[in-house]
């Protein structure tokens, strides 16, 4: 039996065939946590299985006083020990510069041009940057380090903005200076193993005829953490979970659970994008808000009076004929009693069923590999975000006027038990609170294990 990580180095590999032109990729940002625990190991990994071409440099580039070699030792702890001698090190660069001067980014192209040696070259820039300096960065680099001899593609990170008009901006500003087909809005959910668990399920022929409401009674999605903020209060508290997490990821896996069967592949946005614009703005009723006791106290969190939500959940309602009158609730949180990530479709009768997703440490090589391939099958549209906001922002302008304040909740618990309300209310109860949770009768359930 093939597992799950041997299936992706497998299709890494056959995705050499494609990319055999030299490459240079620019990591923005090359200094913070994303890069170094993400990207850098990705594309190491891509190394290992022969897909990035013979020629190729990864360039580093932030504002931090950094060498080569720091570059390297920051990686170190994320990857095994065997690694640290890999030839893959010897095509890692770094150069210094600020993200708002354009002389930087002048020598950013000539330290580029210098590492192709005259060599027809794509380029790919990595932006692994918070979304506020993606617009200055964007305009840098169509200015002044474009390449004539190759493609030029961007990949942009959640989160996209911070509401409607604010994601307007964003992408009006990088349309400007980059075209759609150059723009790769990264979510990583989009390359887990339980999204093909999902679309596997999901239009199978004995769950396709029962998938609706007349033999569904809820659709649960819960995500749960035990870590705290880590350290990144100065970026968390700025947006707080509803704008991480449900937004990007937990929106996206809604959409897959609840669309209607694509004709092909390529047809998954655009059905995805029908149960958007189907899904009721999201009520301050349907609406559950927590943050964990201590949050305020965290040395990362400059705002003592901050009242960011880290716990969520939520119901959102589907306007559509197949899906009228079916709840789908969302439960989402930070510091709290175990690792979760489970779907759960709730029959009116059935049998259980469970599928447990594989090893999704090669998701960000997968989705890396589709980009270097000229593959947007599996990286979010400009359409689905603004739905997406769209949904959330009566919600998230009350969180911002402090009128909608989060129920605090001990940390390492279960989340404030005004949630558990909610559900009840709905008429069901969360999978997570399950003390067996096989007795949740007539659930499938596709789980997701850290």
């Amino acid at each position: 039996m093939i597992n799950t990580s041997t299936l992706v180095i497998l299709l890494l590999c056959l995705l050499n065939v494609v990319l055999s032109k030299p490459l240079s990729i620019v990591i923005l940002g090359a200094s913070g946590d994303l890069a170094k625990r993400k990207i850098y190991p990705s594309l190491l990994q891509m190394y290992k299985t022969k897909v990035l071409p013979e020629e190729f440099n990864v360039i580093g580039y932030a504002r931090s006083d950094l060498t080569d070699e720091d570059i390297k030792k920051n990686i170190e702890p994320f990857i095994s020990k065997e690694d640290l001698s890999s030839p893959f090190f010897d095509h890692l660069h770094y150069v210094k510069g600020s993200y708002n001067q354009a002389q930087d980014f002048i020598n950013l192209s000539e330290k580029l041009t210098s590492y192709e040696a005259g060599v027809s070259t794509d380029r790919l820039f990595y932006f692994s940057l918070p979304s506020t300096v993606f617009l200055e960065v964007a305009q840098n680099l169509n200015k002044h380090t474009r390449t004539s001899s190759g493609y030029n593609r961007i990949v942009v990170e959640k989160p996209f903005g911070k509401n409607t008009e604010t994601f307007k901006e964003l992408s009006e500003g990088l349309n400007q200076n980059f075209k759609q087909e150059e723009i790769y809005r990264m979510d990583h959910f989009l390359g887990s193993s339980i999204v093909k668990n999902i679309l596997q399920t999901r239009f199978d022929s004995k769950y396709e005829k029962l998938w609706d409401a007349k033999h569904i009674k809820a659709i649960q999605v819960v995500f749960k953490e035990t870590l705290d903020v880590e350290g990144r209060g100065g970026y968390f508290d700025e947006y707080g979970i509803i704008r991480d997490m449900v937004q990007s990821h937990l929106m996206q896996i809604t959409t897959l659970l609840t669309m209607d069967k694509p004709i092909n592949a390529s047809d998954i946005v655009n059905k995805k994008i029908d149960v958007l614009n189907y899904i009721q703005d999201l009520s301050q009723q349907d609406t559950v808000l927590g943050q964990y006791k201590g949050y305020p106290e965290d040395k990362s969190v400059h705002n003592p009076n901050t009242t960011t939500d880290t716990f969520a959940s939520m119901v959102l309602h589907i306007n559509s004929k197949r899906w009228e009158g079916v709840p789908v609730l969302i439960k989402v949180g930070k510091g709290l009693n175990k690792f979760l990530f489970e779907l759960s479709v709730e029959f009116m009768d059935g049998e259980d069923v469970r599928i447990n997703a594989g090893d999704d440490s090669l998701q960000y090589a997968l989705l890396i590999a589709k980009i270097l391939n000229g593959d947007q099958s599996s990286f979010a549209t400009e359409k689905e975000i603004a739905s997406s906001w769209r949904i959330l922002e009566s919600v998230l302008k009350r969180i911002d006027a402090h009128t909608h304040k989060p129920i605090v909740y001990p940390l390492g618990g279960v989340g404030p038990s005004e949630s558990d309300d909610l559900a009840r209310r709905y008429g069901t109860k969360w999978i997570d609170q399950e003390t067996n949770q096989s007795k949740l009768a007539g659930s499938l359930y596709l789980r997701s294990q850290k």
